[in-house]
């Protein structure tokens, strides 16, 4: 055998090789991004609606939210507040919660003025571990 031909061999399958790890590592990477994407849209979400927020979610959870947090420009304009007791998120028809009713904080925890109508919402929650029935 012709060393010549042996060496373009040996290169397409280095080739071949190179690009088939690189669409395997693209492929990975892609894959990631979609399961980070996909388990985002499945977390709860926060509306307005009046005097009240609507935090609903594509699933029926379970969540419990202990929290709203005000977003805004500047850091005078961030705020928080307790929701006490905590709201449980077991059903994809959401949970409303009135503002009116919450005790609003700012970053050092001093109270703060409600934030405006078009302040951003966001929920603090976390995810319980459910413990089946067992059965007999």
């Amino acid at each position: 055998m012709d060393v010549e031909a042996e060496l373009i061999r040996l290169r397409s399958q280095v080739r071949l090789l190179t690009g088939f790890l690189a669409f395997a590592v693209a492929a990975l990477i892609g894959a990631r991004w979609l399961q980070s994407e996909l388990a985002a849209s499945m977390l709860p979400h926060v509306h307005r609606v009046g005097s009240e927020v609507v935090v609903s979610a594509p699933n029926d959870g379970p969540f419990v939210i202990t929290h709203l947090v005000a977003s805004g420009t500047g850091e005078s304009e961030k705020r928080w507040a307790a929701i006490e007791p905590p709201a449980a998120y077991v059903d994809s028809g959401g949970v409303r919660i009135n503002l009116e009713g919450l005790r609003w904080r700012d970053l050092r925890g001093r109270p703060a003025d409600p934030p405006p109508s078009t302040a951003p919402l966001r929920a603090l929650f976390f995810t319980p571990s459910v413990a089946a029935e067992r059965q007999p």
